[in-house]
């Protein structure tokens, strides 16, 4: 059973951030010099349906953008750098096939599958393995999908300049840089990012669900930080989640303290990711008595019900079951009611080994 739920975890995980695809796992050695980039240097290509042609316009986008987050950016191709970035944008977008290992090229928004239209390949690689599979890859997309039909619309000429002018104000707005950044499991660029003014909410819950996903002390004190911004700690209680049994504790203190249901929601979520990975005792207790609770709203409910499931604790069962009933007999036909519904035949199913072999 547990394995099933780890499983089941992982690939939820996995799901994420579905539009970059990792080709093949990184080396230690390779890790390790990751974290220690600080030079980086940019190579871009622009291709049109007529050949290729001046890429300069991205490439000062991706310098720009690259900088802003204190990196060095290398202007000379003869000067020592760390990594080096490569953004191939394509008016049309060739089709790349599948990668060699499987696995992430089977997602919809995996870049080698659905989108054919106007886009930017951002991968990196090490100077001296200019050859090797790019381990992580991002795609940029323009709006439209047809950039000879766009170009028309809007009265220009020549589709390739115009594909290539919305390539570049999508990547002057997207954050394949934050992306990077994690991927390079640069924490402390992540958090200047985080506390920059003006910084849109928005972008703030992305640094906090990238900072979910990176084991480092300084990223779980950023997000505990996190609980106590009231717009910002819905995301950061999920994103402790995946920080394992040190966030326990004070996801349990936020969800024993508010009164707010979205962040009792929330407190729930990341719970039952902790619990998906980590065997506590502890945590079926603090459900129970959250379900317990009365009154407790319906959708929070619903959300411990879920995270129950995910536990893997027979305890639950009980538990579930009386509430199974409970819920199957009430006449409302409210969508929360048979959301409730479908979340205990869900978790029921997880809990009951009988009910596999039913199946």
């Amino acid at each position: 059973m547990r394995n099933v739920l780890l499983i089941a975890g992982v690939l939820l995980s996995l799901s994420a951030l579905d539009t970059h695809a990792r080709q093949r796992p990184l080396s230690p050695e390779e890790k390790s010099a990751l974290q220690k980039i600080q030079i980086v240097s940019i190579d871009t290509l622009a291709l049109t349906e007529r050949g290729a042609v001046e890429s300069s316009d991205i490439r000062r986008v991706v310098t720009d953008r690259i900088r802003d987050l204190g990196y060095t950016v290398s202007t000379d191709k003869q000067q020592p750098s760390d990594i080096v970035v490569k953004v191939k944008c394509e008016e049309r977008k060739t089709w790349l096939g599948p990668t060699r290992l499987g696995g992430d090229a089977d997602s919809l928004h995996a870049p080698s599958r659905v989108w054919k239209g106007p886009a930017c390949q951002i991968t990196y690689y090490f100077p001296e393995s200019p050859d090797s599979p790019s381990p992580w890859r991002r795609e940029v997309r323009t709006p439209f999908a047809d950039a000879m039909r766009a170009a028309q619309e809007h009265h220009v000429s020549d589709s390739g300049a115009y594909a290539m002018q919305a390539l570049a104000q999508e990547l002057r707005q997207d954050p394949f840089p934050l992306l990077l950044a994690a991927e390079w499991r640069h924490v402390h660029r992540l958090i200047a990012a985080l506390n920059r003014p003006n910084i849109p909410p928005a972008r703030q819950r992305l640094v906090l669900q990238l900072l979910g996903d990176i084991p480092d002390p300084q990223a779980l004190a950023t997000l505990e930080k996190a609980l106590k911004v009231p717009e910002l700690a819905p995301t950061a209680a999920i994103a402790l989640g995946q920080h394992g049994a040190a966030a326990i504790r004070p996801l349990v203190t936020l969800l024993e303290h508010t009164d707010s249901s979205a962040l009792k929601k929330a407190a729930v979520a990341g719970l039952g990711i902790i619990g998906t990975h980590h065997e506590d005792p502890m945590l079926f207790e603090v459900l129970k008595n959250t379900l317990q609770h009365s009154p407790t709203p319906i959708d929070v409910t619903i959300e411990v019900v879920n995270a129950l499931g995910k536990l893997g604790d027979e305890r639950a069962i009980s538990l579930l079951q009386e509430l199974n009933r409970r819920a199957w007999t009430d006449p409302s036909r409210s969508p929360e009611m048979q959301r409730l519904r479908e979340a205990l035949s869900w978790s029921l199913w997880q809990l009951i080994p009988e009910a596999h072999t039913a199946e």
